[in-house]
């Protein structure tokens, strides 16, 4: 009982710690210390400033998914016992690339990254899946961890420019293409269409950045086009989520269902 009720209290505190360091302090784990970051390490990876309005919506989540974690009903909820520790090490990884400069934080940036994937491994093992669940933890968690996911390409970017290796329209473009094969996998293995859908904002937030670049748009069309197809799959025709991520395979919702 004692560990359950400091899971919630650490996972708490973490968030307050992250809202305060990348709001109040002025961080960002896409580029730590905006414009600075971007002005002295430019890329053609790097998207439109727009873009990064994106943090509103995963900060929202976090909160949701804080509150949800802490409610009473929640202490002894199972599906939190190893979920929130990682929500807890994701909230505080975020905190610290505040005060990361470049190069250290490409180490901050990759543990937040599987510490995301572990928490949202463990959102898509947890049972029952509820609306509730669903609204406050799994689709949070799955938004955060693809704009991670184009962080962490980011912030590998920049630091290849800071050791003199310019990141142009021809890279970003693989690198897009890169960004969309994982999309594709998580989005048809977990049925998680926000993954996608994130993941498409980047894309022409970075188009919005560099429009006169035509390998940078079409890129970004393919990879919109093939995500598209992806999420369409998995929300209509796809099988349920696939074993690696954890996930519920068909058989066994088919089982549930007869029951």
């Amino acid at each position: 009982m004692v560990l359950e009720l400091l899971r919630q209290v650490v996972v708490t505190a973490c968030l307050a710690v992250m809202l305060w360091t990348n709001l109040a302090g002025g961080g960002r784990v896409d580029g730590d210390r905006e414009p600075e970051m971007y002005s002295a390490f430019p890329t053609a990876f790097s998207p439109a400033p727009f873009t990064f309005a994106i943090w509103g919506p995963i900060f929202l989540g976090c909160v949701a998914l804080t509150v949800y974690q802490a409610l009473p009903t929640m202490r002894h909820d199972a599906r939190f016992q190893t979920l929130g520790w990682y929500v807890a090490g994701a909230y505080l990884l975020t905190a610290l690339t505040a005060f990361t400069p470049i190069g250290t934080s490409n180490v901050v940036i990759t543990g937040l990254l599987v510490m995301l994937s572990l928490a949202y491994r463990e959102s898509l093992r947890a049972e029952p899946h509820t609306v509730a669940f669903t609204w406050c933890v799994r689709l949070p968690l799955a938004i955060f961890l693809a704009w991670c996911t184009v962080a962490t390409i980011l912030n590998a970017c920049q630091f290849a420019v800071s050791q003199g290796r310019p990141v142009g329209p021809a890279s970003a473009a693989v690198l897009i293409g890169i960004a969309s094969v994982i999309g594709i996998a998580v989005v048809i293995a977990s049925k998680e269409v926000a993954f996608g859908i994130v993941l498409v904002w980047a894309f022409w937030g970075i188009v919005a950045a560099r429009p006169e670049a035509s390998s940078i748009v079409l890129a970004a069309m393919v990879g919109s086009l093939v995500l598209l197809a992806a999420m369409t799959y998995a929300w209509w025709g796809g099988p349920g989520s696939s074993p690696m991520w954890g996930g519920r395979t068909e058989p066994d919702a088919v089982a549930d269902r007869g029951a």
